[in-house]
């Protein structure tokens, strides 16, 4: 466990983005245990993976972010909950 958080981050100092980082350690990990029969199972756990249903809301909670900042509705609410809970101390943290 610890030799892959280590081998992450010797890449990580050597500039390799974290995604790769993580894909590379992962591939050594993967070829380590199982041998090249375990590639095959890679694609499958890949797909079942990424449909999982609360897991196609991430995404899509970014995009509805990006539109409301984009939009300028995002500063619209945050006035509007401020004049409607502004006299509440921290209200922007409770609402």
């Amino acid at each position: 466990m610890f030799v892959l958080f280590g081998a992450v981050m010797v890449l990580v100092l050597l500039n390799v983005p974290i995604a790769i980082a993580l894909g590379v350690v992962a591939l050594v990990a993967i070829l380590h245990t199982g041998g090249i029969a375990a590639l095959a199972n890679v694609p499958l756990v890949m797909y079942t993976g990424s449909t999982s249903f609360p897991l196609i809301a991430i995404p899509l909670f970014i995009l509805a972010g990006a539109i409301m900042n984009a939009s300028g509705i995002s500063r619209r609410l945050i006035a509007l909950s401020s004049a409607v809970f502004g006299f509440v101390r921290g209200a922007l943290a409770q609402v």
